[in-house]
Formats: structure tokens, sequence, C-alpha cells
């Protein structure tokens, strides 16, 4: 779909048509993570998808947990993009929001699970 959008947009500059090819590569990126939070958030444990870090994928619990709060912040960054694509035209400020609305959920979603698993296993998290 992202390809599809950038290839239409592209088509259209080239015809001389007045786009803004920014907006339109936010506008699906943003839906491509909110489709992509969804499908992380229910994401079962396996060794080619998804937050593969190594103490989420030997703990199920951790694996579930990680990717439920990837998978949220994953769907509210898609959206948020979605709102500053569609309200803040500046290219340099839809850049750094696409950037903060991909990183920002996975960084998160990794410190998250590394925290579950160093404070189960110091004994504090059950």
């Amino acid at each position: 779909g992202l390809l599809c959008a950038l290839q239409l947009s592209l088509i259209l500059i080239g015809i001389g048509s007045d786009i803004d090819l920014t907006r339109i590569v936010s506008f699906a990126v943003a839906l491509a993570l909110v489709g992509l939070g969804i499908a992380l958030s229910r994401a079962p444990p396996n060794a080619y998808a998804g937050v593969r870090l190594p103490w989420a994928m030997s703990n199920k619990r951790n694996w579930i947990a990680t990717h439920r709060v990837a998978g949220a912040l994953m769907v509210v960054a898609g959206a948020g993009l979605g709102v500053v694509a569609f309200a803040w035209p500046d290219p340099i400020n839809l850049f750094e929001a696409l950037g903060a609305a991909v990183l920002v959920p996975l960084l998160v979603g990794m410190i998250f699970s590394a925290v579950m698993a160093f404070t189960t296993r110091s004994g504090k998290g059950n």
C-alpha cells in the first residue's frame, strides 16, 4: 500500500499536479502503523516477526505483554501521525513526526520487555 501511494503521488507530480508527497507518505505510514500495531498486539510468539529480544522469546508472558504494549503504542502513534499529517503540512516536521511514530513504540516496547524480564528474574515481578 505504501509503495502504491508513493507511485501514485510520483505519477501525479509527473503530470504537473500540485500534490504534497510528504503528506501522502505520512498518511500511508500512519495507516501502516495502525494496521501493524493491531496485528502486533495479537501476534503469538514466533521467530520471524515482532520484538524479538532473547528474553521475550524465551518467556511467553513477556512476549505477550511486550507486544500488547508495543502494538497499542503503534496504533496511537499511527493515529497521531495521521493527525499531524493533516494539520501540520511542514515537511521537516512531518519527517520528524514520522521518525518518532516509528521509533518510539519500538523503543518503549524494548525497554518494557527488558524491565519486565529483569524484574521477574530478580524476584520482584511475581
